[in-house]
């Protein structure tokens, strides 16, 4: 059980520092809305973890913190460093490298299933496609340069 929970919180780190790459910055509330939204509502982790997390993040030198003003309220928002940056650098290609093929398999299923009429693709499904095509297409366009 410890392991799985050191895992989640492993992920948890890399997904939070991953998030304040692509966003330039995130809050405790949106990286724990995001999870929300990515785990279709299955794991929604307490404030109190994310704000933990973000923290130590922050100790270790992955985020740097800044308060910025939205709307009425204060919000401490986390960037990632030049630190953070390297972190992400070592660990996403291993990552990537262990789901691609249990992504691959999956895909390859879905598309058989679509195929034979018994999934029918939904607008949110073409969205999600698309999404994957248009960051498909931009690794693509990198390897042409």
């Amino acid at each position: 059980m410890r392991e799985a929970s050191e895992r989640r919180v492993g992920a948890l780190k890399v997904l939070a520092l991953a998030l304040a790459l692509i966003n330039d910055g995130i809050h405790g509330y949106e990286l724990c809305r995001r999870i929300s939204e990515l785990s279709g509502g299955k794991w929604v982790p307490s404030i109190g973890t994310i704000y933990r997390i973000l923290n130590e993040l922050a100790k270790e030198g992955y985020l740097s913190r800044s308060e910025e003003g939205r709307g009425e309220r204060q919000v401490i928002i986390y960037r990632l460093t030049e630190e953070g940056m390297n972190f992400l650098v070592s660990k996403l290609p291993c990552i990537l490298r262990k789901n691609y093929l249990g992504m691959k398999i999956v895909l390859e299923a879905y598309v058989k299933l679509v195929k034979r009429g018994l999934i029918k693709l939904g607008g949110d499904d073409i969205a999600m496609l698309n999404e994957l095509r248009g960051l498909i297409n931009e690794l693509k366009n990198l390897f042409k340069d």
